[in-house]
């Protein structure tokens, strides 16, 4: 039969607001007894927030790299070749950093690990524009909405760091994460049978499903953007 939003038991939690993500979890049955109910929707609700924590985690964790990068005598100095063998290192190290990119205070690009580096800055604005500006408004790490890629495999957010010399903002540093990052810490769930797990970006958008990542990344979430945590 087809299912509508309405045929779930759903939870959603938001993440800190420096994280802009929302999880939710369901269960696709109905034809349960009053006391099994409850223990469905607490079962929902926790599996929700031990998701929204860990994506918490590991979205600090990232942060915390990219602070320790942006504190590096190379970026510093602004010898941007070595700050570039600095990231490239990061990036083969985490399994699902696909590229950093260096940004200067209008927000062009001095350096991308996916690119050479150029003598002037590049015009192009790797992942979402929003979160580069909300980083160096506000002065605080930020993390971006879903960026499409070639396949939905390809697909990834951005997380960024202010990075300032003195009270001087000088460049924000970036980390372009694959959306995989956060399917994986769905499926450590173990979400089986029929229920499943989905993280969502602030527009809506699909960015981790547990069961079918590849067919639903990207795609508009039938979950209403107006989430409510669960029973505590």
């Amino acid at each position: 039969t087809h299912m509508t939003r309405d045929d779930a038991f759903r939870t959603a939690l938001p993440l800190a607001p420096v994280l802009p993500m929302v999880v939710f979890t369901a269960w696709l049955a109905m034809s349960l007894s009053g006391e099994r109910r409850i223990s469905v929707e607490r079962e929902t609700a926790d599996s929700a927030r031990a998701v929204a924590n860990n994506i918490d985690r590991e979205l600090t964790a990232v942060v915390g790299t990219l602070n320790i990068l942006g504190m590096s005598r190379n970026l510093q100095a602004g010898v941007l070749a070595r700050c570039r063998d600095d990231a490239e290192r990061r990036v083969t190290t985490q399994s699902h950093w696909i590229a950093v990119v260096l940004s200067n205070p209008s927000g062009r690009e001095v350096m991308n690990t996916r690119r050479p580096i150029a003598n002037d800055p590049d015009p192009v604005f790797e992942g979402d524009r929003e979160s580069l500006t909300r980083a160096m408004k506000t002065g605080l790490p930020a993390v971006g909405a879903l960026q499409p890629g070639p396949s939905p495999a390809d697909a990834y957010f951005a997380v960024r760091v202010p990075v300032f010399e003195d009270v001087r903002l000088v460049y924000v540093l970036s980390a372009m994460i694959s959306a995989g990052n956060i399917r994986d810490i769905l499926i450590e769930q173990k979400l089986t049978g029929e229920r499943f797990g989905v993280v969502v970006d602030p527009h809506g958008r699909i960015l981790a499903h547990s069961g079918a990542h590849a067919q639903f990344v990207g795609k508009t979430s039938p979950f209403p953007l107006s989430p409510r945590a669960g029973p505590n």
